[in-house]
């Protein structure tokens, strides 16, 4: 059981990764961008707005004061990093809804602004939501969520904060990810290189252990392909995912380098070097 020292050492190395990988993010994120585009086909047609939604929506900022009196729909893009996500959502709805991208870097969300994306900001922990009982009407997350260190606390937090028939559409990795990563390394020596992703069963236990009602629930396999190993990790390390929970930050000779090599090389195929992920996509509403 990790202490709360722990937890908050575990959170500032995310925090770190991601910030430091905000210049060069958008430019290696490929999968993210498949991933995002695939995930938004869960969106709901039109959103639901309960007419007793608090416009004033969050605890501790006041991003969401003073925005009149009518009622209109509030979404937070969890995990929003430089808003590609929370574009998507702007191009889905329009101008109505009030949309907060949220993100536990601070560096990632100065560069969302830096792009001129149209949505409030506001820095957060997943499992400690700055936001107020029943006052959210859509939570969407791409790829972020796998980064907390309790699912369970985190779906806690979203069924706290949606209004009721409020939604939650996201998409997180699975266990069976990089697959071809892990066995390269596992060759190389037995030090965890890979972080423990949950099971679809696992999730979906979660999900109905909070009383959310399924609305899609689909795992698909997603492979992509690079010219070279290098480039390969590249594609996590410039995006900032390359934080392994369990693992010790060490030197790396270039024996082990090459001996790494020598190993994904064998997991070569026509188009690349592949690495390969599970990806739940998901749809769940609050009852």
């Amino acid at each position: 059981m990790p202490t709360e020292l722990d937890k908050h050492r575990y959170k500032s190395s995310v925090a770190r990764h991601f910030s430091r990988a905000a210049t060069t993010y958008n430019d290696y994120a490929d999968f993210q961008a498949q991933v995002l585009r695939e995930l938004t086909a869960f969106l709901p047609d039109t959103l639901q707005c309960d007419i007793a939604t608090p416009q004033a929506a969050l605890l501790n900022t006041e991003a969401f004061e003073a925005r009149g009196a009518g009622a209109v729909p509030i979404l937070i893009d969890l995990g929003a990093g430089t808003g590609s996500s929370s574009r998507a959502l702007r191009e889905r709805y329009g101008n109505q809804p009030h949309v907060l991208s949220m993100d536990i870097s601070i560096d990632m969300l100065k560069k969302l602004k830096a792009d001129s994306v149209a949505a409030d900001v506001c820095v957060a922990d997943f499992e400690r939501l700055p936001v107020k009982s029943s006052s959210i009407d859509l939570f969407f997350s791409s790829l972020a969520i796998q980064w907390c260190l309790s699912v369970d606390q985190l779906f806690h937090e979203v069924s706290q904060a949606l209004a009721l028939n409020g939604e939650f559409v996201f998409s997180t990795l699975l266990n069976g990810s990089m697959i071809e990563l892990e066995d390269a390394w596992r060759q190389v020596d037995q030090k965890p290189h890979i972080n423990h992703y949950l099971s679809e069963h696992d999730i979906l236990k979660t999900v109905e252990r909070h009383s959310f009602e399924v609305v899609s629930f689909e795992s698909r396999k997603i492979t992509m392909t690079f010219p070279t190993v290098k480039q390969a990790l590249y594609s996590l390390k410039k995006i900032g995912a390359s934080l392994v929970v369990e693992g010790q930050k060490e030197f790396m000779s270039k024996s082990k380098w090459k001996q790494f090599v020598r190993a994904y090389e064998k997991h070569r195929i026509d188009e690349g070097i592949p690495l390969s992920y599970q990806v739940l996509f998901a749809r769940i509403r609050k009852k």
